[in-house]
């Protein structure tokens, strides 16, 4: 039989995810031998992925970014969530290394039971509500963290939050990616309400601390209701605050990983310049508007004809394509064999770049063909290439965009990148998105 612990129980006022993230560190940092913390808040919207995640990867990092939505990483592992109102999030707090959480969920479960909620755990500490004759969705899902002073048990559960809001920012269906990060296990989810229509985050709240006063006996004992202005000048809460918002923790923590993009639109290149691009010389400082040199063949070896002078701003006709189509796929867009560009990212940057194969004549449409899923890597671009001017820049839409103007011609071409880096792609996103209607950044071509 599990020892009585001393109880404290703390109610948040803030909705800031970075602050409320904060302040489960700094009760971390202050759990005393034999006690125990419970910790509820509600957050504005924001996207929290695990320790060892890939936002990227994730989720939709440039429609985050336009509904004004944080993405933030979190201190422990597991998998990402989305908060919002709606969304009732618990720490449980010991001074051990044991966090016992299948005591943590019996005590959720006897408390939604005493709302009149039958809910259920599997082996993954989800939280599962019936929703049918064989039927589960989820409602909950824990993450843990174990320091040398305590351990932290924390989760979510969904009572009526905006479920349209999650499924629009996380990724579905996945992108073609290389990488160690910890990948989401995709669920279905339902909100408590679905259940039992009316019901409230307060009425939650109050069942959950109610039931953990009386397991400890101190069914007298009063929440108190903390914030930013509580923890003061903590350090802890302090060095956690700065730390958990800075670009360095949330996306240049991210694990090294590469990324194939296929189906991109053409290389604004006139077609016989498309083999010269790979290997010829072409100045750093080349624009659009300006004359470029090339070699009369591509390499001693190989008797590729080249314009002595031509712009990069040439149309192709037909396009000269990463991705001019595949005919075993309905014409949709798609490359052939030794078509594609791979991106390595390391501590959230661009590392390099390189030409991608998808190892098959028939060529890989949004991953339907079986090669799709394991591209090869191709040449690797020329380092005094244009696009090479990418290297060193976070991997981010925006940022892609904003340098656009430095590689002339290539401006537009980037701009699909970066949405296509931003998960605004087919697939990610639905027409009525307002990214599908900004001509200027995505080509007819990719809406169709």
């Amino acid at each position: 039989m599990n020892k009585r612990r001393d109880l404290q129980v703390f109610h948040s006022l803030s909705t800031d995810v970075f602050e409320n993230l904060a302040l489960e560190e700094a009760l971390l940092s202050r759990i005393e031998r034999g006690r125990e913390i419970l910790f509820l808040y509600e957050n504005a919207p924001a996207v929290v992925i695990g320790r060892f995640q890939n936002p990227w990867q994730e989720c939709r990092t440039g429609l985050a970014r336009r509904e004004g939505v944080p993405v933030c990483r979190r201190i422990s592992g597991g998998g990402t969530v989305v908060h919002g109102p709606g969304n009732l999030n618990f720490s449980v707090i010991c001074a051990e290394k044991n966090p016992r959480k299948e005591d943590n969920l019996k005590k959720i479960l006897q408390a939604a039971s005493g709302l009149g909620l039958p809910l259920e755990t599997n082996s993954h500490c989800d939280i599962l509500l019936p929703r049918g004759p064989g039927t589960l969705a989820k409602v909950s899902g824990s993450a843990f963290r174990q320091t040398a002073r305590g351990s932290l048990h924390h989760g979510t559960l969904l009572v009526n939050a905006n479920l349209g809001q999650l499924k629009r920012l996380l990724h579905q269906p996945r992108r073609r990616m290389e990488t160690r990060s910890v990948a989401s296990v995709p669920s279905e989810v339902a909100n408590l309400s679905s259940l039992m229509p009316g019901l409230s985050v307060a009425a939650v709240k109050k069942a959950l601390t109610e039931r953990w006063l009386a397991d400890a006996g101190k069914e007298d004992y009063r929440a108190v209701e903390i914030s930013a202005e509580w923890a003061g000048d903590d350090v802890v809460f302090q060095e956690a605050l700065t730390r958990l918002s800075s670009r360095e923790w949330i996306w240049e923590k991210t694990p090294a990983f590469r990324e194939w993009f296929f189906g991109l639109p053409a290389l604004p290149v006139a077609p016989e310049l498309a083999e010269c691009l790979k290997t010829a010389e072409v100045p750093e400082t080349a624009a659009s508007s300006e004359a470029v040199e090339f070699p009369e063949t591509a390499a001693p070896s190989e008797a590729v004809e080249c314009p002595q002078t031509a712009t990069l701003s040439e149309a192709a006709e037909p396009p000269e394509m990463f991705g001019a189509g595949c005919s075993g796929c309905g014409g949709r867009p798609g490359p052939p064999a030794g078509c594609g560009l791979q991106i390595q990212v390391k501590g959230g940057k661009i590392a390099g770049l390189q030409l991608a194969s998808s190892r098959s004549s028939r060529g890989a449409c949004q991953g339907e063909h079986e090669s799709a899923k394991r591209p090869g890597t191709g040449e690797g671009l020329p380092e005094n290439h244009p696009l090479q001017k990418c290297k060193g820049l976070s991997y981010h839409g925006p940022d892609l965009m904003n340098a656009a103007g430095a590689v002339g011609a290539y401006a537009g071409w980037l701009k699909v990148l970066g949405a296509r880096i931003d998960g605004d792609a087919p697939g990610h996103a639905g027409p009525a998105d307002p990214v599908f209607t900004q001509p200027a950044l995505i080509p007819p071509a990719l809406t169709q």
